[in-house]
């Protein structure tokens, strides 16, 4: 079973079901789903390229979403996404709806066709995630570091929440800078408390200047976020 682009959905059942954070302040959890894949295959293998953002869609109650795949694209046999539970959100609510074993509905891949421009070769590639945008930048930063180091020399993850609460995959984005030591850092910033190992502050030009300022002029960017965040 092959998954076509945008327009044909078909029933993945649901494997297991996490909460990653409670949500903090907001009260907004983030859960990852991980949905079963045909026998013997991979995201990879149906046509997925991580590096450049491809999403799932979710279709429920007439509405369409779209998420990033947050596992390994070479993975075979099941896939994850996470995703922020929003009240009265149609698509989270839907997935949050699920029990172990229920199926959703899901198409794939749809492209991020900016996204092959953004990061064309670069070889300072830096990441910024609002929130739940980690999401979409933790696979974009496991494909840049999967490229040879004189294509890809180093990658900078910089990720904003408000509390430390809001925080999770603290344990993958660690070996991930285990595996690629001096290639790959990230930098926490919360707005709202002090943390060990968290710098305190809003995601403001000081903070981008201290985490990029040496950065090749030729560098690639990509800033992610849910619309109320970037659009503020």
């Amino acid at each position: 079973m092959a998954m076509k682009p945008m327009r044909q959905f078909r029933p993945f059942e649901l494997l297991a079901k996490e909460t990653l954070a409670e949500g903090g302040e907001e009260g907004f959890p983030v859960r990852r789903f991980t949905f079963q894949l045909p026998e013997g295959c991979s995201l990879e293998s149906l046509g997925f390229d991580m590096g450049l953002g491809d999403c799932v869609q979710v279709s429920a109650a007439g509405s369409v979403r779209s998420y990033s795949p947050v596992s390994p694209g070479q993975r075979a046999g099941s896939f994850d996404l996470a995703v922020k539970i929003y009240p009265g959100g149609q698509c989270s609510g839907h997935l949050d709806s699920l029990a172990v074993g229920d199926q959703a509905m899901i198409s794939g891949p749809a492209p991020v066709p900016w996204l092959a421009h953004a990061l064309n070769q670069q070889q300072h590639v830096g990441l910024i995630a609002f929130g739940v945008g980690i999401t979409e930048a933790l696979p974009v930063a496991r494909s840049q570091l999967a490229k040879p180091v004189d294509v890809v020399e180093r990658v900078v993850l910089l990720w904003g929440n408000k509390t430390w609460m809001d925080v999770f995959w603290q344990e993958e984005l660690q070996e991930l800078a285990q595996q690629h030591p001096g290639r790959f850092q990230v930098v926490f910033a919360l707005s709202r408390e002090d943390h060990e190992g968290c710098v305190r502050s809003r995601i403001d030009p000081p903070l981008l200047q201290s985490t990029f300022g040496d950065f090749a002029p030729t560098a690639g960017f990509l800033v992610v976020g849910t619309k109320q965040i970037l659009g503020a």
